[in-house]
């Protein structure tokens, strides 16, 4: 399990059953409210383990994302970059990620300040028209070799389709430059066709429920 005191956040990282998922699941939620009361528990699952989602939304929780699990094996791309610059974001240049982000970071914990707090462990890549942010990209390491990209912001939350390819075939370079094998991309089923024509292969629909356990 993941756990955040400061922020009474809680999850998990793997819920692995084989059978009696049902019960595996009340046990743990038992437990967690035990031991965690007041903090808020996210598990996520596959949308196909249906004994696992449906014994969630029967004890309550709030399904808080619906999206799609998209892996890119990055020795086997070349990715195509656009010609327009696009900005690596620094301490120096960090306004311009900010002006972006602040329009989505509402209920969001990566918001602009957690993720300036820890600058170091993340990549922004920003694509800039006139002086003013279209769009952005960040991603920081999962694993060994691995990357994940956590979010997408386009300005004004106007969906360009090759804006979006853009910043994906920049974000998919700037990590196999970085000597990266594999990068994850959850995201929306809107941008699902954008995602595949970079080269991201769908592993799934995955959903992630919330619960405030009292």
């Amino acid at each position: 399990m993941d756990w955040l005191p400061e922020d009474r956040y809680l999850s998990t990282s793997l819920f692995l059953t084989n059978t009696e998922t049902e019960e595996a699941l009340s046990d743990f939620l038992a437990y967690t409210r035990d031991k965690f009361k007041g903090y808020d528990l996210f598990l996520g699952f596959p949308a196909e383990n249906q004994s696992a989602v449906n014994n969630l939304e029967r004890h309550g929780f709030t399904c808080v994302e619906d999206v799609y699990n998209n892996t890119a094996y990055l020795e086997q791309l070349t990715p195509v970059v656009h010609n327009q610059e696009v900005l690596k974001i620094g301490k120096e240049n960090y306004a311009h990620f900010r002006m972006l982000h602040s329009q989505f970071e509402e209920n969001m914990y990566w918001n602009s300040a957690r993720i300036y707090e820890k600058l170091e462990n993340w990549s922004i890549l920003l694509e800039e028209k006139d002086g003013e942010p279209r769009g952005a990209v960040y991603y920081t390491a999962a694993g060994d070799a691995w990357y994940e990209i956590f979010g997408v912001d386009m300005n004004r939350r106007e969906y360009d389709s090759q804006l979006l390819k853009n910043l994906l075939n920049a974000a998919l370079l700037d990590a196999k430059c970085k000597g990266g094998n594999v990068m994850t991309f959850f995201c929306d089923e809107a941008y699902e066709e954008a995602a595949k024509e970079c080269g991201f292969h769908c592993v799934g629909n995955y959903r992630c429920y919330q619960m405030h356990l009292t």
